[in-house]
């Protein structure tokens, strides 16, 4: 595919790049011209083209053409690395033509005023190992993971929601995420409501069992985060830490979690009587205490 996307405005970063040209200029040679000091008109003057150099890591000899325009004459060697050229001082260019052995070609153009003749063209371009593109090197940030019992504390058969947040510091979507959540023994995870999830992606799925949510195929999304939810009760009371470990989520582009996380829930049993509070063998014993007593207090009566 060589043609070039489009990109509707303000859905595109700030530029975009065109890969299939970036690839083809990274095989071509580059044209070098060094240009005189001097140059006036009506006085020969020798451009070398001997600083060019071929792709990266093509071996062979380089070939050369030379073309003038305008005020520009071509005196000798258009088709060697040195050329001889004569300007009139009027404007005018010598365009350079640079072929490897590869059959790759770049070009430079030397621009010729009454003041004399410029280019942009490197004077040198080193070796054809040199002419190699610096090797890019990207280390995307790993995600993070957190979790949070929400209320911390219950009582026994008590609703508590676990929310386990993943975040995303980088510029682009982790996809692929897949995260598993096994609970602690004791807890069991409810199906009303069921465990659920903000983490997007077209084929992203999220399974569940009394003791484990499943996260697959989902998508992070960049500088943001997504989490999952879901309820779980126990029927025993006691602490219940739930520890999240590093590399427990993976996701396609940037790894897994760094860190480790961890919460906790604390479940309590009912409180039992005391320190004045009656409990139901208490109220029975208070209450046959009183009727003993109204028992006794008829027969005195009688009497």
């Amino acid at each position: 595919m060589t043609g070039e996307c489009s990109c509707v405005q303000g859905q595109c970063g700030a530029g975009m790049v065109n890969a299939l040209n970036a690839v083809k200029a990274a095989l071509d040679p580059i044209a070098a011209v060094a240009v005189p000091a001097t140059v006036s008109a009506g006085s020969n003057a020798v451009f070398d083209a001997g600083g060019s150099v071929a792709a990266c890591n093509v071996t062979g000899a380089l070939s050369y053409s030379w073309t003038a325009t305008g005020g520009v004459t071509i005196q000798s060697g258009a088709n060697a690395a040195q050329v001889t050229v004569v300007s009139t001082g009027a404007a005018g260019t010598l365009t350079l033509k640079v072929t490897d052995s590869a059959a790759n070609t770049d070009t430079a153009t030397v621009t010729f005023t009454s003041s004399g003749a410029t280019t942009t063209a490197p004077s040198s371009a080193g070796m054809a190992a040199t002419a190699c593109p610096t090797p890019l090197t990207f280390a995307p940030t790993p995600p993070t993971v957190t979790e949070a019992f929400s209320p911390a504390s219950v009582g026994e058969n008590v609703a508590s929601t676990l929310t386990i947040t993943f975040s995303n510091a980088n510029g682009f979507d982790l996809t692929q995420s897949g995260f598993t959540e096994t609970v602690p023994a004791g807890l069991s995870v409810q199906t009303s409501p069921a465990p659920t999830t903000t983490c997007s992606g077209s084929s992203g799925t999220l399974t569940s069992s009394a003791s484990a949510v499943t996260m697959a195929g989902a998508d992070i999304p960049a500088k943001g985060g997504c989490s999952m939810t879901m309820t779980v009760k126990s029927a025993t009371a006691g602490t219940y830490a739930n520890t999240i470990a590093a590399d427990a989520l993976s996701t396609a582009s940037a790894g897994g979690n760094s860190a480790s996380a961890s919460t906790s829930l604390t479940v309590t049993a009912p409180s039992k009587s005391g320190g004045g509070d009656l409990d139901w063998w208490d109220m029975m014993f208070v209450v046959g205490v009183l009727l003993a007593g109204r028992r006794h207090t008829g027969r005195r009566s009688a009497r």
